[in-house]
């Protein structure tokens, strides 16, 4: 089965869409043990990022001063979909 139609039975049926075997809590798609995992995994890439002075994003290109913690190229890909994104949320919890 391929990875999207899993990730969707596994949504229909109100399982965890990453071990198909937890319960999402609150409107999630994960479950509490799949999101700690994550959350660890995130982590543990944003120390590494840091601690080489690169980008978070890519991990190859060193972080410009003034642009987070991202290289030039990736600022500019991801802020005006950071800005979308942040303009929505604030119109539906409005």
């Amino acid at each position: 089965m391929p990875e999207s139609a899993r990730i969707a039975a596994r949504r229909e049926a109100g399982l965890c869409t990453a071990c198909g075997t937890g319960k999402p809590a609150g409107g999630r798609a994960k479950c509490e043990t799949c999101l700690d995992a994550a959350r660890a995994s995130s982590a543990s890439r944003r120390e590494r990022a840091a601690a080489k002075g690169l980008c978070e994003a890519c991990m190859t290109r060193k972080r410009v001063k003034g642009r987070g913690n991202r290289c030039a190229t990736c600022a500019d890909k991801y802020l005006p979909r950071q800005l979308e994104r942040a303009k929505k949320r604030r119109r539906t919890t409005a």
